[in-house]
């Protein structure tokens, strides 16, 4: 509706839309019949859609004579925009289909005034089975970079200097320090080199800052140098500066890993993601998701050896690896390697539900990756078409457009058994004012206005004050048309007021800041800004409306007015952080939201070894038995990697020298990887560092 209104800039249209939409349509309401008040039928072929549920209001219309004329002046003038030719076929075939994938179920609301408003509910609970059905589940994805390298690594820093000293790069890098006790390794560091090589890192020795070649037989000794890991980017960089002599190179410590060297923190190496596996149908989900947009929500879609992974993109270390991973062939490296495990499945029976109502021009079915976002963050969805939108029939007007937006709220209450607090309702640009409607219908619910103006007949007045300012911008050098338009810009203050009223007739009445104020429940509006630069900014909500409703919301302890600089008329929320990060923390904080990765079950010493001791042999340790009897290598075995997951390196050392006396290099290969698990679950760097060595050698 508001693009609707914004094509009003020019006057002509402005003139013609005020004669015929409103004076003589207005001239002529007295002629209205009922037949005439009845919702104008979209000039589209019926076509047949079976719902999964119906559900009809019994609620009372509003009989008042001049809401009956208000809403007949609403269908014929700017209301009129969301009843273009929508192609139903498409709709059923396309979206709606998918949805159903995803656990969807196809609503019908009948509204007291007998509108057919089309809707899709999505129970957290069904879509979660679905994914299960597919093959997916929740699960830690741990990355895993063998080699002791990656664990002595520290943070350095590369300064490009001038010859007078100004500093005009600074290259993140990391250092390898070397070390006797790590001879062999910087000997032969073809493993090393390789993977670097791969993730488009380059070593480099330090002292003379050439680039590390494999030692390729002839030398019997390394080069006893510290390794400088730089990224090729970096290193294209640092090679121009070398080229003027004068120029002076600069290495030091730093406080941390930065770009491409994070690998070397060990952070960001581990997270949580939904995985496809098995027997998935890897193309079938690709394209699922894909044609649902994952990728415009807060999670992308990343395919890696074979499988499926839905990962958050605020964990850029692990999207990144997830990311390159096949492309560069990392999987090819011995030293690189991942592991999934799977995390409890969270219960949903508490989670609350999103109504999303959508703006006027847009049906919902164009929202799948708003309807994913709220998914993923464990909240039900519920969103409609208001009538005349997609597959929904009937009176769009104001009546209509309130009508619609409670029977969703009721539909949530005595349907679905939702408490008043646990339903949000959203309503996006046009969709706002609709949902601040449900503020007075349902005290106790939320409301999220996201992108919306006060009212429509501010909007209205805007547009023409902004025309006006824009004409006279356009004939600055023209005497006779900047004379005209500076009287029109001097008549505003009288004119305005009149747009005002006019709109006011003809458009729908809601007011954001007069419904808002009879809520008892928590607020969030959500507005684009310019940017520190000057950019962005929602040029379709006046300046005026957002200085009021910031005014209105600040003295609410309950609201939040979230900002999003740069973002522009209807930009997805979450692509603002800190957007992002309040609205998630309020989901959560009003219990509508519920944590979909849910942490590992602590698992006692005994447990952690039974299963580590169960992957390595295939079978389970027998407790019953006496295994002091005789020499049993499942005994010793076992006792080893106890000894480990409680830290006793004393007995760790011992137990190494007796297997690696009576056991054969493949199973100890293995026994030490099992261990090596135990060490990093532990986070004990000084076993972890002993078992990758010992990974190494025993191969």
């Amino acid at each position: 509706m508001l693009d609707a209104l914004n094509n009003l800039k020019n006057p002509e249209t402005f003139k013609s839309f005020f004669k015929t939409e409103f004076i003589d349509k207005f001239n002529n309401l007295q002629a209205v019949s009922k037949e005439d008040s009845q919702p104008a039928m979209l000039k589209t072929d019926e076509v047949k859609y079976e719902y999964d549920c119906e559900f009809k209001c019994d609620k009372p219309t509003d009989l008042r004579l001049f809401a009956e004329i208000e809403d007949s002046i609403n269908r014929q003038t700017l209301m009129s925009g969301s009843s273009i030719k929508w192609d139903k076929e498409r709709l059923i075939a396309g979206k709606l289909s998918k949805f159903h994938a995803i656990g969807g179920s196809a609503v019908l609301l009948e509204t007291p005034s007998h509108s057919k408003i089309s809707s899709f509910y999505f129970s957290v609970e069904n879509f979660y089975t679905k994914i299960e059905e597919m093959g997916g589940q929740t699960a830690g994805l741990e990355f895993h970079l063998d080699h002791p390298f990656f664990n002595i690594a520290e943070p350095t820093e590369i300064s490009l200097n001038t010859p007078d000293g100004n500093i005009v790069n600074s290259l993140y890098t990391a250092r390898i320090p070397y070390t006797p006790s790590m001879e062999a390794y910087f000997n032969n560091s073809t493993d090393f080199l390789d993977l670097c090589h791969k993730m488009r890192l380059t070593p480099l020795w330090e002292d003379t800052l050439e680039p590390v070649t494999p030692n390729r037989g002839w030398n019997w000794h390394s080069r006893q140098q510290n390794m400088i890991i730089i990224p090729n980017y970096c290193y294209k960089k640092l090679e121009d500066f070398r080229k003027d002599n004068s120029n002076n190179i600069q290495i030091k410590d730093s406080d941390k890993f930065e770009g491409s060297t994070s690998v070397f923190s060990g952070k960001g190496l581990k997270g949580n993601v939904i995985v496809f596996d098995g027997n998935a149908d890897i193309h079938k989900i690709k394209t699922l998701f894909l044609d649902l947009k994952i990728n415009k929500t807060p999670m992308e879609m990343v395919e890696m050896n074979g499988k499926i992974f839905i990962v958050d993109k605020t964990d850029q270390q692990l999207s990144s690896l997830l990311d390159f991973t096949d492309e560069r062939k990392l999987m090819n490296s011995s030293i690189f390697n991942y592991e999934t495990q799977s995390l409890p499945k969270p219960d949903f029976t508490s989670s609350g539900a999103v109504v999303l109502s959508m703006n006027q021009n847009n049906s919902y079915t164009q929202y799948s990756h708003e309807i994913l976002t709220f998914l993923l963050k464990g909240v039900n969805v519920l969103a409609y078409d208001n009538a005349g939108k997609g597959l929904s029939t009937g009176d769009n007007s104001q009546s209509g457009l309130k009508e619609a937006v409670e029977i969703c709220g009721d539909f949530l209450k005595q349907k679905k058994g939702f408490a008043e607090d646990k339903i949000l309702f959203k309503g996006q640009c046009a969709g706002g004012l609709p949902s601040s409607e449900a503020a007075k219908t349902f005290p106790q619910s939320h409301i999220w206005i996201d992108q919306s103006p006060r009212n429509f007949s501010g909007v209205a007045a805007d547009i023409y004050a902004g025309v006006i300012k824009d004409k006279l911008e356009e004939n600055k050098d023209d005497f006779f048309k900047q004379k005209f338009f500076s009287i029109l810009n001097d008549a505003s203050k009288i004119i305005n007021p009149v747009v005002t009223v006019a709109s006011k007739l003809i458009l729908p009445k809601f007011d954001v800041i007069d419904n808002l104020s009879l809520n008892k429940g928590s607020q969030i509006y959500t507005i684009g800004v310019p940017d520190t630069k000057g950019q962005g900014g929602d040029k379709l909500v006046p300046d005026q409306h957002k200085e009021e409703i910031h005014k209105y919301m600040s003295t609410n302890q309950k609201a939040h007015y979230l900002p999003m600089p740069g973002a522009t008329h209807v930009t997805d929320w979450w692509l603002s952080p800190t957007t992002h990060t309040v609205a998630q923390n309020v989901l959560a904080e009003l219990g509508l939201s519920k944590e979909i990765f849910l942490p590992k079950n602590d698992n006692t010493i005994e447990e952690l070894v039974d299963a580590k001791y169960q992957l390595l042999t295939g079978h389970s340790f027998d407790h019953n038995v006496d295994h002091t009897v005789s020499a049993n290598m499942d005994a010793v075995k076992y006792n080893f990697l106890l000894n480990v997951a409680t830290e006793e390196l004393d007995k760790v050392n011992l137990d190494i020298e007796y297997m690696e006396e009576y056991i054969s290099s493949k199973n100890l290969h293995s026994t030490f990887k099992a261990a090596l698990d135990i060490s990093r679950n532990n986070e004990n760097k000084e076993m972890t560092l002993l078992f990758l060595e010992k990974l190494l050698t025993s191969k």
